[in-house]
This record gives C-alpha cells, structure tokens and sequence, in this order.
C-alpha cells in the first residue's frame, strides 16, 4: 500500500508540470464536510517546520478562524498573518494597494487596538481555535523599523508613534539611526543594517530598550497563543558578525522569546527572517541561522521562471541558491513582496501578471522538497483589507494534493529529476 500511495502521489506531482495541466478546481469552506476536515488533519505536521504554510495575506484574525476548516482540508499545518502591530495611517479604506504596505510600517510595540486585522482577543480567538484543527498560527512582526513621517525624511519619527508609544517618542533620537541617513543597500555593512529600509526610520537594534520593546511584543503574542513567528526585514538587522556595526539583537530577542513559549507550551517557538536575493556586503546566512531560519527566494523564484518559460530541467533543479541546509530554509512560488512589489529575481520582479496555473506548477515542485517549508501565498484577488482571498487558487484541488505529498513524505529521501516537459520531484 506503501508503494501503491508514493507512486500515485508521484504521478500527481509530475502531471502539474506537463502542457495538458488541467483547470484548477476549487472548494467552498462550506461544501467541506467534517470527514475531510479529519482526513486532512492526519497528514498536518506537529511542527511548523515539517509542514506547508499558507500567507493569509491581510486577512482579519476572525476571517482565519471562519476559513479553518477549508485551511485544514487543504493540508496547512500553519497559517501565517500579516504583521500585527498598530499600522500607520489606519483607516477603514479597504483597497489592497493603497493600504497593505502601512502594515509595515507600525507605530506601536503592542498587538494593534485598531486594525483591519482585528484585536488581540480575535488574535487569541483564532488561535485557540487553531489549535482544534492542529493549525498552527505565526505572525509577523516588523523590528527593523518604525513608520516615517514624510518619505522625504527617512530618518524622522511618524507622530503617531507618539500616541501608542509615549517613551519611545521621547527617545526617538536615540532609539533610531537619527544621524544616519543613507537608505538601505546592499553596498556596505552599515547601508544594510543601519539603511532606512522603504525610507523608514531604522531602529536602534543593539539598544537594550529596543530589544526589550520587541522581546515584550512577542511574549504578547505568545500569550494569545502564536506559535511563531516571521521577522520582516531580517536581513536589515545586524548579527554578531557584523564588526563593529554587530550586536547580539538576534540572540538577545530569539532566546528570550524562545524560552517563554517552551515554559509555557513545553514545546519549540518556530522563528524565521525576511532575507531577500543575498545578505548583502559579503555577509552570511549563516550568521542568521544559528537562531532563525531564513528565507531562500531565488530557489523559489527560479522554479517560478523556468516553469513559466517551459524549461523542466531547470525547474528540477535541487540546489538551495542560499546555501543554507534546507531544513533552515523557508521558500516559496511567490510571495507579498514579489506579487505586490518588485522584489522577486530571475526574470520576474513582479509576479502579479503570472498565471495561477503557473504558480501551482512550480508549487508542486517547492512545496515537494524534503526538510525545507513551504510558503504559500494566497492571492488577493479582488477581496478588500481584512476579507479572504477572492482568488481561491490556495485552496484548490491540486494545490491540496500538493501539500498533503509534502505532509505525508516528511523526513523521506527525494529525488528531482524531469523527462522531457515533465519536471518531478520523486
């Protein structure tokens, strides 16, 4: 039976990738039955790493909770929010474009009291929900920077800060990188960890009080019951081998945050770092590795080109451009960035003009791999700040299949490989 199943989900895998894919098909929340609700619930890892994520991008906290049962069905043992402090200029505005970025730009330390992702008790709502369905739920948490008041002056403090954070904004001198005013770059050791990122005003990371802000901000969380977290812009955030710019920041806030979640679940807090196309000014994932995993998008952004151009044997390619082993790997077809913005490599900046079908195809092949996780990125679609995603693509039929073969394989060999417009992962 075994072997019966490993073929059969072979096959499936390697049929995504041909010419002939068939139209993607999708399933209501609501025509999921309890039946398979359980069926997909066996094959849900227990730990973060094991499994496949999916980015509920700017969905609300209740909007999660509404959709767990499709979530679960579709063979996600975590779900990932958008980042959870108090964004800038809030609004009850809905559109996508005009206000998913001011999420990354907070002005507070504190889980958001006004947000189109809801409240702490929705946060705590969801996970305690969550944890029926044996879903894990991690958040992001923006720590590089805080909200800027004009894009002209990248390096002063939004006045709403004032407003949630009182202390800080008396200090905020200080506690940002006031008298630098480069922008962030990969050219040298200081433009990359003390650049403004997106001309926002960069953190003083190695400052205690500033370690303290956030160390407090993910117990917060821990509280509510998350059981990780994604750090945004990790890559903009200095390590201990960073000479004289470095700082134990990562060792400082992973450990403290680290033992809180074990005193209090008896289980590991999941960590991993935004580092996007390389660490900048020679330096090292490595560096970064020792406490988070890391984020490798151009083995994903590879997959996504070569599928796309029709070029199988690329997109069977099993290297981890990063280097980093694949168990501290988080990778991806797409993600916010590269679907909002332009950060994407290899040809595709931008991913919005993609096709589903080709994203689920280079999805078969990232979300396949031994050891590495998975990141799914639901596609708005037409939905507005805080709804689900109009564009179910996440939960369709094919991509369900693809994340129970992760699910059921893990800790399994792999073996990549294509024949002629075939790409598989064995």
């Amino acid at each position: 039976m075994k072997k019966a199943k490993k073929i059969a989900s072979l096959v499936v895998a390697s049929a995504l990738l041909t010419s002939s894919f068939a139209a993607i098909t999708s399933v209501n929340a609501a025509e999921i039955d309890s039946a398979q609700v359980a069926s997909a619930d066996n094959t849900l890892r227990d730990k973060v790493g094991d499994g496949v994520m999916l980015h509920a991008f700017n969905w609300s906290y209740n909007t999660i909770k509404e959709n767990l049962p499709a979530i679960a069905a579709a063979g996600y043992t975590t779900v990932q929010t958008s980042p959870v402090q108090q964004p800038k200029d809030y609004s009850t505005s809905g559109d996508v474009v005009g206000q998913w970025w001011k999420l990354y730009q907070p002005i507070s330390f504190h889980i958001a009291e006004k947000s189109w992702l809801g409240t702490k008790d929705d946060l705590k709502s969801l996970c305690d929900e969550a944890d029926k369905y044996g879903i894990k739920i991690i958040c992001d948490i923006v720590s590089n920077h805080v909200a800027n008041a004009d894009d002209d002056k990248p390096n002063a403090v939004s006045s709403q800060v004032k407003q949630y954070e009182p202390d800080f904004y008396k200090k905020r001198k200080t506690l940002t990188r006031y008298s630098y005013k480069g922008d962030a770059s990969d050219s040298s050791v200081q433009a990359v960890v003390q650049g403004h990122v997106s001309r926002c005003p960069d953190l003083v990371t190695n400052d205690t009080a500033i370690q303290n802000y956030i160390i407090n901000l993910l117990k917060e969380c821990i509280d509510c019951g998350v059981d990780g977290f994604r750090f945004d812009a990790a890559k903009h955030i200095e390590t201990e081998d960073d000479g004289e710019y470095a700082s134990d920041y990562w060792k400082n806030v992973t450990t403290s945050a680290s033992s809180y979640y074990t005193q209090k679940t008896g289980n590991d807090l999941y960590i991993y770092g935004e580092i996007l196309n390389n660490c900048g000014a020679g330096r090292s994932y490595n560096s970064y590795t020792k406490y988070i995993n890391v984020t490798d998008n151009r083995t994903g952004d590879a997959v996504l080109y070569n599928v796309a151009k029709g070029k199988a044997s690329s997109a069977a390619n099993a290297t981890y451009q990063s280097g980093v082993a694949a168990s501290n790997a988080v990778i991806w077809a797409e993600s916010h960035d590269t679907y909002e913005g332009n950060s994407g490599s290899w040809g595709y900046s931008n991913t919005s003009s993609v096709s589903d079908e080709n994203v689920v195809k280079a999805w078969a092949i990232v979300a396949s791999r031994k050891d590495s996780t998975a990141l799914f990125f639901a596609r708005p679609g037409t939905a507005l700040m805080g709804n689900v995603s109009t564009d179910s693509t996440y939960k369709s039929t094919a991509v369900s299949e693809i994340n129970k073969f992760h699910n059921l394989f893990v800790g399994q060999s792999e073996k990549l490989g294509s024949s002629g417009d075939i790409a598989y992962v064995a």
